[in-house]
């Protein structure tokens, strides 16, 4: 089985939208930083002056993290297993064929059941559907040639 990739980020960023993101996050960082540093000197900063800048400082590593791709969301699918990143902030889940006992396959979720009973759920959202069919079409193959169980199920809301 060939290694799958697929992107589930709904914009496709260009090089100069990435370029643009590391250098607006180093300047909201810098400023930040440079604001604090006046004002502490000054005396001027209270407690309710503070949040805001950290989150500034905070955006500024999101923004600088994008430019250099670590927030992109993905699903790999390989023969070593399957590593998935469905929150931007977050670190990458890899789960071995090992691990797993069956799989569950719903139409707007993947629930992967360990052989330790432990379950993750992975979930695809509306907002780029066109990928989840081939997305779970790989993991049914990816299933079938490492002898895991795979069951069909409709979501109840």
């Amino acid at each position: 089985m060939d290694k799958k990739e697929f992107s589930l980020d709904t914009n496709n960023s260009n090089k100069f939208l990435r370029v643009s993101a590391i250098i607006f996050g180093i300047m909201c960082i810098a400023l930040a930083i440079i604001w604090l540093v006046i004002n502490l000197n000054k005396g001027l900063v209270a407690k309710e002056s503070v949040y805001p800048i950290v989150f500034i400082i905070l955006f500024g590593i999101y923004q600088v993290s994008f430019g250099l791709g670590k927030t992109s969301k993905y699903i790999n699918i390989g023969t070593d297993g399957i590593q998935c990143k469905q929150h931007s902030i977050l670190p990458a889940k890899h789960i071995s064929p090992s691990g797993l006992d069956k799989i569950e396959i719903f139409p707007l979720s993947v629930h992967f059941h360990g052989k330790n009973s432990k379950k993750f759920i992975f979930r695809f959202g509306t907002s780029y559907r066109e990928i989840i069919e081939p997305v779970k079409s790989a993991l049914a193959d990816f299933a079938e040639s490492n002898g895991i169980e795979v069951e069909y199920g409709i979501e109840e809301i």
